[in-house]
């Protein structure tokens, strides 16, 4: 889900425009919500988002209202930099505090993804900061944002992601690796001061290394508390290549992989797009697969990508070439894969009807 960044930022950004119904979701009103009608593990969650991608807060309300009756205890969260702290020291939260909001009112954790790696992208980094390399980002101001936010939202925020897809970005740039530690580390120890409760780690493509054989990379990067990971069941051209069963075996790598650090599922989910070789049988039977491993393995938390499907053709994914994957096209059939991927990886389709994950999930 490389793309994913892009999803709730953009329903944020339209979320904005009902920042004033804030006060009907805090603790002081609103109806009472009724119990989850399903028992999934207390480590299970649902990335929240709407099938479209201009929505209201209350719209969204809803969502999150039938994620939390499905049992989803935990979304994520999704926080650029450049829109949080528009100028030194001064952070604008209207946005994240209304998704925050929603989190506090169903009772979800949240883990922050603030981007400063996402694959292949830097950034986006504050205008105010020009156009630093990535050893020249002053720890410092990395720092005192995601504190910020982990100290705004105690109770919500239980684990922060600073770089995604950190094995695409370190495999062609290795010779930032070191800054990015130093970075890391830097950040780590000051929102340990602060907030000693919240976890922070990197994340990785689990279908990459695996495709590519390039695992020795997680051990480059500073651990953490965890090692978060990202998967789908595809190969390099982002087709579904495994069964359910096979995908299952292909999680019960991670802890070998992260080599005794503790693991966790950042974006994890079966699309059922045919055009990429996916079916609602074979997602469903992904989600029994992923229960299962959920309540059997030592694993921080797993996150189901994603709730709603979204119309074809509406979830764009940048064209870069990916050198030794793809030489023929620029990666121009691996996007267009991951775009059909992305756009039916929800359990509810695009109109809201329930699709086979929901049913598998709510069976549980």
């Amino acid at each position: 889900m490389r793309a994913a960044i892009l999803i709730l930022a953009a329903s944020a950004a339209a979320v904005a425009i009902g920042v004033a119904l804030i006060a009907v979701l805090n603790d002081a009103g609103g109806p009472a919500l009724p119990d989850a009608t399903a028992s999934l593990p207390d480590n299970f969650g649902i990335i929240v988002n709407p099938p479209t991608q201009e929505t209201s807060l209350a719209d969204l309300d809803a969502l999150y209202e039938k994620s939390a009756q499905l049992g989803s205890t935990r979304s994520n969260v999704y926080i650029f930099w450049d829109t949080l702290e528009p100028a030194p020291g001064e952070y604008d939260w209207d946005i994240t505090d209304a998704i925050m909001s929603l989190h506090k009112r169903h009772g979800m954790d949240a883990t922050v993804f603030f981007s400063i790696v996402n694959g292949k992208t830097f950034g986006p980094l504050p205008d105010w900061m020009g156009r630093p390399t990535l050893d020249a980002v002053p720890a410092g101001d990395v720092a005192a944002a995601v504190t910020a936010i982990a100290s705004r939202y105690p109770g919500v925020v239980d684990s922060v992601i600073i770089a995604g897809d950190t094995d695409a970005h370190f495999e062609s740039d290795t010779e930032m690796l070191d800054a990015y530690n130093l970075l890391f580390d830097d950040v780590r120890a000051e929102l340990a001061l602060e907030n000693p409760d919240v976890k922070i780690g990197n994340a990785f493509s689990l279908d990459r290394i695996l495709n590519r054989g390039t695992e020795d990379v997680i051990a480059s990067v500073s651990q953490g508390d965890f090692v978060a990971f990202t998967y789908r069941p595809a190969n390099v051209l982002n087709e579904i290549s495994k069964s359910p069963a096979e995908a299952r075996q292909d999680l019960q790598e991670m802890s070998r992989i992260a080599g005794g650090t503790p693991i966790a599922l950042f974006e994890v989910g079966w699309s059922t797009s045919d055009e990429v070789f996916g079916s609602q049988v074979d997602q469903a039977a992904f989600v029994d697969e992923l229960v299962e491993f959920a309540e059997t393995a030592e694993i921080e938390f797993v996150t189901w990508y994603r709730l709603h499907d979204r119309p074809g053709g509406t979830c764009h994914v940048e064209r870069t070439a990916d050198t030794g994957i793809l030489i023929t096209d620029s990666g121009e059939l691996a996007a267009a894969n991951l775009e059909r991927y992305i756009c039916s990886a929800g359990i509810l389709d695009q109109h809201g009807e329930q699709k086979a994950g929901w049913r598998a999930l709510a069976s549980q």
